[in-house]
């Protein structure tokens, strides 16, 4: 009696731990429908990154105006994450830096995740089969 008790709560552990586990590991999915201004540099007259990759500065008083300064970005605005005039972080955590008239690819942030792809047993038995 006693090895059935243990036995079933071993598999009720289990699927407990498969279900826990099954909910909190789905991919996240990105929203990059946005349009407009995309990301903002503050500061006394901040910088505006539109969906184009154009910069935009904020001219006080006279208002908008086009920054022509501002290097164009060697990705779409749409793989921005996180940005500054000099610096940002693509989607894939990918830092790159403003240095002496080009962009430089610093490479993935040092603490990102790695990236996972879905995939299935039967995807995963079939691979190891080959």
């Amino acid at each position: 009696m006693k090895r059935f008790l243990y036995g079933s709560l071993g598999v009720l552990a289990l699927a407990l731990a498969f279900h826990l586990g099954a909910e909190s590991v789905k991919s996240g999915y990105v929203d990059n429908s946005t349009t407009g201004a995309v990301a903002i540099a503050p500061g006394a007259n901040p910088y505006i990154l539109d969906e184009n990759g154009v910069v935009w500065l904020i001219d006080v008083p006279s208002g908008w105006r086009d920054d022509i300064a501002s290097p164009p970005l060697p990705v779409p605005a749409s793989e921005v994450k996180l940005w500054t005039t000099n610096m940002f972080v693509t989607h894939d955590n990918h830092a790159w830096r403003w240095s002496e008239g080009d962009w430089l690819d610093m490479g993935p942030w040092p603490g990102s995740p790695t990236a996972t792809e879905n995939t299935s047993w039967g995807r995963i038995k079939a691979d190891f089969r080959e």
